[in-house]
């Protein structure tokens, strides 16, 4: 599969992703669930859409999965947030950018670090 449009699938997934993160989030709040537990279970709701969709769509993977795969997607997704975090951190404390365009440069890198990630280490075996 031509590498642009495997991210360019990945991007989608990446955005469905957050709208279902957005969407539980909110109405697990609305329905007088504690903030942390709220981002806590709209995340994984997240997380759990784009090991899904990236598994079957985006890296066509036809074999069964393994425990083994969904420990190194949550092990790279996680990774990819710590990254994102220090990042987060060094461009607005160390840099002075503001939070938006710290936010956003955080998130570009991220991208690239999770893409890559996944589609070498966690979807490794089928993807073309």
């Amino acid at each position: 599969m031509n590498k642009g449009r495997t991210f360019l699938k990945f991007c989608i997934v990446g955005a469905s992703n957050t709208i279902i993160d957005f969407l539980v989030f909110t109405l697990l709040i609305f329905g007088g669930m504690p903030a942390v537990l709220s981002q806590v279970i709209s995340y994984s709701c997240g997380l759990f859409n784009s090991y899904i969709l990236n598994r079957k769509w985006t890296f066509k993977q036809s074999s069964k999965a393994q425990r083994s795969e969904l420990f190194r997607f949550a092990l790279i997704n996680m990774l990819t947030l710590l990254i994102t975090m220090k990042c987060l951190l060094l461009f607005s404390e160390q840099l002075g950018w503001s939070l938006l365009i710290s936010k956003v440069g955080a998130t570009i890198i991220g991208l690239g670090i999770n893409f890559i990630g996944t589609k070498a280490w966690v979807f490794k075996a089928q993807n073309g």
